[in-house]
């Protein structure tokens, strides 16, 4: 993963570590970093390798059903000639 910094935001870089910490923690089941993020030159870089197929968390699906008490959306209207 690559963060770049543009212009004056290279005067707070610490903001740009602590997204990077943060991709690397939400990421965490899915794969984990070979070494800490670092800055070289305007860009943070963060190297991730994949866990095995099996170690890896399973995939978060949102079912949709339509249980939470809201309408579905109306169908759309048909051009009039």
């Amino acid at each position: 993963m690559r963060l770049k910094f543009r212009g004056r935001e290279m005067a707070h870089t610490e903001l740009g570590f602590e997204v990077m910490k943060k991709a690397v923690i939400d990421l965490a089941g899915m794969g984990h970093p070979d070494a800490e993020p670092k800055l070289i030159g305007r860009n943070i870089h963060v190297m991730l390798t994949p866990l095995p197929a099996n170690k890896r968390k399973a995939k978060f699906h949102v079912k949709d059903d339509g249980a939470d008490g809201e309408a579905e959306p109306p169908a759309p209207r048909a051009a009039e000639a």
